[in-house]
């Protein structure tokens, strides 16, 4: 039992350096979905009671991991951001290339009324 707390503890410190030093976020994502899957298999082994000091490196372990949710928590804002900045440009570029595309207005419009 200690082995996979030891194991989780070291997946997860190693996936928060990756986060402080990775730059690349489509490498990122691949990391992060590769951490979950290499996780997801320990987490469900953790079963019983547990010693003092399985109950200490859960403490780490616990506290790594609200770091970890927190940067994740981050970078998907940041791509969530960034996503929205490229959506308005998008939209501005448009309205730049083209500013009388939504124009309804009838000001302007000649109608003859004679009969």
């Amino acid at each position: 039992m200690e082995n996979i707390i030891k194991k989780l503890l070291e997946l997860t410190e190693k996936m928060l350096q990756q986060f402080d030093e990775e730059n690349d976020r489509e490498k990122l994502i691949e990391m992060y979905e590769q951490f979950v899957d290499e996780r997801e298999p320990l987490i469900k082994e953790l079963k019983g009671s547990f010693t003092d000091e399985e109950e200490q490196l859960g403490v780490k372990l616990v506290q790594a991991d609200k770091e970890l949710q927190q940067k994740v928590g981050q970078f998907f804002d940041s791509i969530a951001k960034d996503y929205s900045e490229v959506k308005k440009k998008k939209i501005s570029n448009q309205k730049y290339t083209n500013p009388y595309d939504k124009v309804y207005s009838r000001d302007g419009a000649f109608i003859d009324k004679k009969k």
